[in-house]
């Protein structure tokens, strides 16, 4: 085991995770940052869509209100915990509250020139008239457009005011704060920063390694473990994955269970990144 990974030695060899001299490890840790005021968010995401709920009730314009009011109804009431840092709530989320929710800023489509043609030419071929060409489809579409034309709802600014609150994607970073590289029974510091700020944008991690790496490197493993004492810990979350070559790799967030003392048992992986 190489010095630079002994603080690590008691998760590696709990987790089952060996490093091969002849195929470069990078190991470290990460911090968890968030936006500001996403905390907040995280205790009032409840208020807040019901916020949006009574707002779509009285909701004169927007289309199919019914159907939206009882989808976003039913999801508020499957939100049992709230994380933002914990891709398993994004995923359970998604198709629920996130969905409705980026639904609602988004005004409704009126009937269109593209629409109408479509229509005209099916209508005109099932009753077998032919010849209508696009000048004829235009003038007849200018003659009615102004009755599809849909008032600006003047709730949209705000529903973006509560999406801008409780959309959790990009709400939360994992800057790395330190690392290393183990190759051939050498240790290199690679990168330290005791405080590291939040980075919008999604953390690749061989992004990273581009850019703070001082030599091209197209093939390595590496493991990234959250700052802090471990010990007393039920859950991690690592973020994991290797590089076989310039084009072929992948990473994904793994959560961790204790299983025992001094043991965990791989519970869920989540893909991150692949190329």
């Amino acid at each position: 085991m190489n010095k630079i990974a002994r603080p690590f030695e008691p998760l590696l060899d709990a987790l089952q995770i060996t490093i091969q001299p002849d195929f470069p490890f990078f190991i470290g840790t990460y911090q968890t940052k968030y936006r500001r005021g996403t905390k907040a968010v995280e205790k009032n995401l409840a208020p807040l869509l019901n916020r949006a709920l009574s707002i779509l009730k009285n909701d004169e314009i927007i289309k199919d209100k019914d159907l939206l009011v009882q989808e976003l109804a039913a999801s508020i009431e499957l939100i049992d915990y709230v994380d933002f840092s914990d891709p398993r709530f994004i995923a359970k989320h998604q198709f629920k509250y996130i969905k409705i929710i980026k639904r609602l800023i988004r005004p409704d489509r009126p009937y269109s020139y593209p629409d109408f043609k479509a229509d005209f030419q099916k209508k005109h071929h099932k009753l077998g008239e032919q010849g209508y060409k696009e000048p004829d489809i235009l003038s007849a579409w200018e003659a009615i457009k102004h009755e599809f034309v849909l008032p600006k709802n003047p709730n949209i600014e705000q529903y973006k005011e509560i999406y801008d609150k409780v959309y959790p994607i990009g709400k939360v970073s994992y800057p790395i704060s330190m690392l290393y590289c183990c190759f051939e029974n050498q240790e290199e510091l690679v990168y330290s920063n005791p405080t590291p700020i939040f980075q919008p944008g999604a953390n690749r991690f061989d992004k990273f390694v581009r850019t703070h790496y001082p030599r091209p490197i197209s093939r390595y493993q590496y493991v990234l473990f959250p700052e802090g004492a471990l010990e007393d810990c039920d859950e991690l979350k690592l973020f994991n994955g290797v590089k076989i070559g310039p084009r072929m790799g992948h990473g994904s967030i793994v959560f961790y269970k204790r299983s025992g003392e001094n043991q965990f048992k791989e519970s869920e992986r989540i893909g991150q990144w692949i190329s």
